[in-house]
């Protein structure tokens, strides 16, 4: 599967280049809400096995995501179940730690994302031990609880 997402990082990966490397996904949905193939909004995700989401606007990828419970993928290294040093380690530390910050596109991805690039939040949005970071210039998100990676998302150049 690696080398699969490798072939879709790249910019102006279509909607048809995603299922024709993947293959159909289980679920077209946005959060709860499910999808009929031929009638979709501009923005959803494609949902495959394995904790494999690929998200979609106006017939683009413009993500990747790995997620919990996975195995996902593995980038530059990293994958779900990495560890929070592991991350640090391979994409740079942060610049500042802040906890207990509440950012509201967290549980509403309707907002803006008001998060800083290279900061860590620590136990975000009231949640302990529920942590986010990103390195945009490295098109890379990552959301951890415990320490351990939980989403790994690689954002793709439009």
């Amino acid at each position: 599967i690696d080398a699969k997402i490798v072939r879709l990082n790249k910019k102006g990966t279509t909607v048809e280049e995603a299922i024709q490397v993947l293959g159909e996904p289980q679920k077209y949905a946005m959060g709860t809400n499910a999808f009929a193939k031929d009638h979709l909004p501009q923005s959803y995700l494609l949902g495959y096995p394995r904790g494999i989401e690929v998200s979609i606007v106006r017939e683009k990828v413009i993500e990747l995501r790995s997620l919990k419970p996975g195995p996902g993928f593995t980038f530059r290294n990293l994958h779900v179940g990495s560890s929070l040093d592991e991350v640090l380690k391979e994409v740079g530390q942060p610049s500042k730690i802040v906890a207990g910050e509440t950012l509201a596109w967290i549980s509403n991805p309707t907002k803006p994302d008001t998060s800083i690039p290279g900061v860590l939040y620590k136990d975000l949005n009231g949640i302990k031990g529920f942590s986010y970071y990103r390195q945009p210039e490295q098109h890379l998100h990552f959301f951890f609880k415990d320490d351990k990676v939980i989403g790994l998302l690689i954002d793709i150049p439009q």
